[in-house]
């Protein structure tokens, strides 16, 4: 169901004399949205104030007015709404407020033109939720899986994780963000060391084994053939067909939610010889693995490489103190 779009009479639509408000009139047109003006007006107000509207109306007469949110609620009855099927246009602050107090999404317009399509784009096009305990959203994806190596000694393990980051360059953190309830997670809260594995998108198919099967049950480097080998450093497998390889000695452990944030220092770095010469990712060489959610991968289109290095810096910005990559 597309939202309702309700809007104040005088101040907004028309001015004291029922004349139409040009520019908003003209966004209104390219909106198919049903459209509801609310008004005070009583009935000879009404043939004034009126008198250009085409759209569909609500009044209760001055009984009450729009600055009492008994208004608003007998207008949601009326019209069997709920707060969130509707955003509201209204020019009167007091009623913007008691608009409010019922949960209606309510702009305040202040003759602002540029602010009222602003708030139309972001509220009217766009859906709005709370988050919900135990609802997972997917939409702000693609995140670029990596896959975390990690040893108790007596059993090696990987697991994709879909939640990583840099953390710093100077001194080299990187983080994973892992689930309490995974088993790479108990493994992690011991070791000293683990590794961090960016896999080509020809491997995709590892890429989602690993992340749908768990440590805890199988022996995943048996069950799925994994080619690795001992890193440098104590217990750090590293998978043979990364194309990067970190190397991580942990650093810190913090529980956030669902999740456990185990950020590494990065004391040594693999990389595959074909993309080593260049400072940033060749993707004519190596095709980087995307994860969209709930089992969907994609990879980068390399016609949509784009260099805007030779695009000056605004003259806000300083680099003084930041080495560029040349």
């Amino acid at each position: 169901m597309k939202k309702i779009l309700a809007i104040d009479a005088v101040g907004c639509l028309v001015d004291l004399k029922g004349n139409i408000n040009k520019s908003i009139s003209k966004i209104l047109k390219k909106i198919d949205n049903k459209k509801i003006v609310l008004t005070n007006a009583d009935n000879k107000e009404k043939k004034i104030f009126l008198k250009n509207i085409s759209y569909e109306s609500f009044s209760l007469k001055h009984k009450p007015n729009k600055t009492n949110p008994k208004y608003y609620k007998k207008f949601l009855s009326k019209y069997k709404l709920q707060p969130n099927e509707i955003i509201y246009i209204e020019h009167d602050i007091k009623a913007v407020k008691s608009a409010r107090l019922n949960g209606i999404l309510t702009h305040h317009f202040d003759g602002n033109i540029k602010n009222f399509k602003n708030f139309l784009n972001s509220f009217l096009n766009k859906k709005q939720n709370f988050p919900k305990k135990n609802e997972i959203n997917f939409h702000y994806y693609p995140h670029h899986p990596v896959v975390i190596g990690a040893s108790n000694g007596k059993k090696v393990n990987f697991m994709p994780c879909v939640w990583n980051s840099g953390m710093s360059y100077d001194p080299f953190l990187y983080g994973v963000s892992v689930r309490k309830e995974r088993y790479t997670n108990q493994i992690l809260k011991k070791s000293r060391f683990f590794s961090i594995n960016f896999l080509d998108f020809k491997n995709v198919n590892l890429l989602r084994s690993l992340g749908r099967s768990s440590g805890k049950l199988i022996n995943k480097t048996r069950e799925f053939k994994i080619e690795y080998s001992n890193g440098y450093f104590s217990n750090v497998p590293i998978l043979s067909k990364a194309y990067l390889s970190f190397e991580c000695k942990k650093k810190f452990t913090k529980t956030y939610g669902t999740h456990t944030l185990f950020v590494g220092k990065v004391e040594l770095i693999h990389t595959d010889n074909k993309i080593s010469n260049k400072s940033i990712l060749d993707i004519s060489k190596v095709s980087p693995t995307l994860y969209l959610g709930a089992d969907h991968y994609v990879s980068l289109n390399k016609k949509t490489l784009k260099n805007l290095k030779k695009m000056p810096f605004h003259k806000s910005y300083s680099a003084k103190n930041i080495k560029l990559i040349t």
